[in-house]
């Protein structure tokens, strides 16, 4: 499913805030834009550093109102929560579809869904390894890591994180830029939880 398509179903059968809806099409749209900026410039090794970097300068001026926070544990943390998450079937409901592996057309992986009517979590299964692909919850029918809830206060997400932000969106990711967590805030209150995820 191509992200403007993804994008328009969230519209039509996501009931929140449209502060909040506008951010997560953004963010969805970056995440799908970022994937596949990530393959141009690994099949592009002859690319400028210059080029490189200018790339990286449109990404980021998007997004102005980021608290970006380089968290490697927490992150590896966060993924591997979701990613035993979806073993659970009894948490929420779950739709199973085969899908070729993309580098052996004899394989045949599993993407495995756990959803609720406003939430999301989509993991591939290749054998017996899970591979968080990506995720968006917006109410509390997902159980998210380290007791956090949507409708909790800023302040108490700051006290449970231990960490310091002031924008709306507080972006958390790891030192390869593989994995991102996005916390958007509307009215100090936590409205969505965003993964955005690399997947070769």
């Amino acid at each position: 499913m191509s992200t403007g398509t993804h994008s328009h179903m969230l519209a039509k059968t996501i009931k929140m805030p449209r502060y909040t809806l506008l951010w997560t099409v953004i963010i969805l749209a970056a995440c799908n834009n970022s994937a596949r900026q990530k393959n141009h410039l690994e099949a592009n090794t002859n690319l400028s550093t210059a080029e490189s970097e200018d790339t990286t300068t449109i990404l980021t001026n998007n997004y102005p109102q980021i608290d970006y926070q380089q968290k490697d544990s927490l992150v590896y943390e966060w993924v591997e929560y979701f990613e035993n998450y979806s073993i659970d079937r009894s948490k929420n409901k779950q739709t199973y579809e085969p899908t070729e592996n993309k580098y052996n057309p004899q394989q045949i992986d599993t993407i495995i869904k756990t959803e609720s009517e406003s939430s999301l979590i989509k993991v591939y299964k290749v054998k017996q390894k899970m591979i968080l692909d990506n995720s968006y919850v917006y109410d509390n029918s997902i159980i998210l890591p380290e007791n956090l809830l949507i409708g909790q206060s800023r302040k108490d997400v700051i006290n449970i994180l231990d960490l310091e932000f002031s924008n709306d969106t507080l972006e958390l990711g790891d030192l390869e830029g593989n994995s991102r967590f996005k916390l958007i805030f509307e009215e100090d209150k936590l409205r969505a939880f965003i993964y955005c995820g690399y997947l070769e």
